[in-house]
């Protein structure tokens, strides 16, 4: 769970076993609460590691959300979705009260 106005970072891993995509051809779809529309972002160079045989790739976005609701947050290979990630965010809980016996105290 999330909370509106606190940076989110998604991420993806890569395999090597896949074919590698090209950084030109990646880019995240950002979908908020009750849109059918998203917003198109190109993913950063330094936000990109490239898998090969012997190491793991990932790719690392960071969005800060605004309103509370479920986010989507997909990757996107030359267009076509390949990874969806849904994101819950809502308001800071400030109304919560832990009571505590004075058994339980030292």
């Amino acid at each position: 769970m999330y909370t509106i106005n606190v940076k989110v970072t998604v991420n993806w891993t890569l395999y090597s076993k896949v074919a590698t995509p090209s950084l030109e051809d990646l880019s995240i779809l950002l979908k908020a609460p009750g849109c059918n529309s998203g917003i198109k972002y190109t993913v950063e160079e330094e936000n990109y590691t490239v898998p090969t045989f012997n190491k793991l790739g990932f790719i690392t976005f960071n969005f800060t959300p605004d309103i509370k609701g479920l986010w989507e947050v997909s990757l996107l290979v030359s267009n076509t979705e390949i990874k969806a990630q849904n994101i819950f965010v809502q308001d800071p809980d400030s109304k919560t009260t832990k009571f505590i016996r004075n058994s339980c105290l030292p």
